[in-house]
């Protein structure tokens, strides 16, 4: 049985109950940040104790920064992010959302968090489509705004956790 707080961004997506059951059976204090209020109500319905919260990651003065200060998370698990569809319509939308959705997140922790672990969700699109095993070491290269996103994320990690020493661990799914 744990003890402590998770905070799931994203968490009205396709991943984001399975993550909020695991935690709660597991013992955590589960809080979850995403910008549809009317699932995050519906997600406090079915898991009590799930405490929902409006925010927008993408933007520069996002809610992400009074969440981190209020709850004090001891994990952190990033889902949120426009996911990969096919060819883009909207390229300029995916790379803003997606790469200041991490951005927000990572900076909030920094200055009111610091001791969280964060665990980012990446995409084996960062390795240009090419298949068979992979690692952190592999080369990486983009093949559209979506995995370009994508390598923003694992830049970003990479400078945060050198930088300001954040524990970020990274998931590429």
């Amino acid at each position: 049985m744990h003890e402590g707080t998770l905070l799931i961004s994203g968490v009205t997506g396709f991943s984001g109950k399975y993550h909020i059951e695991k935690a709660i059976n597991d013992g955590y204090s589960v809080i979850g940040v995403a910008r549809d209020v009317g699932r995050l109500r519906q997600l406090e319905t079915e898991y009590p104790g799930f405490v929902g919260r409006s925010c927008d990651l993408s933007a520069l003065d996002s809610e992400i920064y009074q969440v981190l200060q209020e709850y004090q998370p001891h994990l952190l698990i990033h889902l949120a992010a426009i996911v990969y569809q096919g060819e883009h319509n909207t390229p300029g939308l995916t790379l803003r959302n997606n790469g200041l959705s991490t951005l927000s997140v990572l900076e909030a922790a920094r200055l009111y968090s610091n001791d969280t672990r964060v665990l980012i969700t990446t995409s084996a699109a960062i390795y240009g489509g090419k298949t068979g095993r992979k690692d952190e070491s592999s080369p990486v290269r983009s093949k559209d705004t979506y995995s370009a996103s994508k390598i923003f994320d694992r830049v970003l990690k990479d400078a945060y956790s050198r930088q300001f020493g954040l524990d970020i661990v990274e998931a590429v799914v």
